[in-house]
């Protein structure tokens, strides 16, 4: 998933404890585990265990709280394309993964989405995930993806910058680099 990764180099991706972004690191803790202490989140996430039926299994907490995006206007428009049922995928280079030292999303796992403001706006579930190369990623794919005018030609475009600027600004791109392609369904939204 594409999400704010907290990090010396951009301090814009940084949450204060009351959900907003802020200019100062996080001190150790990634946004996720930040995020998740958020009463909002906390009662979002609460309200969606609420409507359950009291029989079902369900998890104590979020396998993520994360933003699309890398930036707050980014944010707040991928995730209202979310709640609008035309974003249903996502993907991020494995890179990102390998380096932040995180495991792969999951198959059934639960995640909580913010707004660029740092608010709760929706849970999704994976439905699947799977690693391939960037310039293996199909047509359908990318129209799943919602973004822009959902061809495949603008999803390489932005997706390349993303990559880019986010996870390879040592290194070089190389359309071969291995994706991490996830696909989602909401579970819940905001009322």
């Amino acid at each position: 998933m594409q999400f704010f990764r907290g990090s010396e180099n951009d301090p814009s991706n940084h949450l204060e404890s009351d959900g907003r972004f802020s200019d100062r690191p996080l001190g150790g803790f990634s946004l996720e585990t930040q995020a998740i202490m958020e009463p909002a989140v906390l009662e979002f996430w609460l309200g969606y265990l609420d409507r359950l039926p009291p029989d079902l299994d369900h998890p104590p907490k979020a396998a993520s709280v994360f933003s699309f995006g890398d930036s707050r206007e980014m944010a707040d428009e991928l995730s209202t394309l979310v709640r609008q049922g035309i974003k249903t995928a996502t993907c991020s280079a494995l890179l990102g993964y390998d380096t932040d030292q995180k495991p792969l999303p999951q198959t059934g796992e639960l995640s909580v989405v913010l707004d660029g403001r740092g608010n709760p706006v929706v849970i999704i579930q994976t439905i699947e995930v799977f690693v391939l190369p960037f310039n293996e990623v199909s047509e359908q794919f990318a129209f799943d993806e919602g973004e822009g005018d959902r061809s495949l030609a603008y999803w390489r475009k932005a997706h390349e910058n993303y990559f880019r600027h986010n996870d390879f600004k040592d290194r070089a791109f190389d359309e071969r680099v291995l994706v991490v392609c996830e696909r989602f369904r909401v579970v819940h939204t905001i009322d």
